[in-house]
């Protein structure tokens, strides 16, 4: 039997694995419909979730940048805006981090999508009039997630997500 793996939401923490706790995600699924994948699932299965989706947040490519070297997650980050031009506390996951792990969390409960033909693998490809033999295909991140982290991914919308000199 597997040894159960504990979440370390730790913010800036060496160890840390994870966004969000369980309770955090209980109650971000309390106030959000169409959320019975999360709650059919069991405990070990959503905590298996929230880390997964930890780990492919933890692929994107951020604005700003990570506050310590010593993070273990690219959260928390240092030299960012909100969407309301409020500076994103460099010391504390955002809100919109925890949401975007539980909605990622969400859809990897309904079906691995990873392994779709091109998920995360390396092939030679042609976009266009461009061939290149390092193309790399991945199966885009759920619109859910990208709602929540638009703004703060390297190539967002512009004058979003980073503070900057006028």
């Amino acid at each position: 039997m597997p040894v159960p793996i504990a979440i370390d939401a730790t913010a800036g923490g060496g160890t840390s694995n994870c966004y969000c706790t369980v309770a955090e995600a209980e109650a971000y699924f309390a106030s959000r419909g169409f959320s019975d994948n999360w709650n059919g699932a069991t405990p070990d299965a959503q905590i298996q979730a929230l880390l997964w989706a930890t780990r492919l947040l933890d692929l994107q490519v951020w604005r700003g940048m990570k506050r310590m070297y010593t993070n273990a997650l690219r959260w928390p980050r240092a030299g960012l805006q909100d969407r309301d031009g409020y500076i994103v506390p460099y010391d504390t996951i955002p809100t919109f981090i925890k949401y975007a792990t539980c909605e990622w969390a969400l859809y990897l409960l309904k079906e691995d999508r990873t392994l779709d033909e091109g998920g995360f693998t390396q092939y030679g490809g042609k976009v266009g009039p461009i061939t290149d033999p390092a193309f790399y295909a991945r199966k885009p991140m759920p619109d859910g997630v990208r709602e929540f982290i638009a703004p703060y991914l390297a190539g967002g919308p512009v004058g979003s997500g980073r503070v900057g000199r006028s």
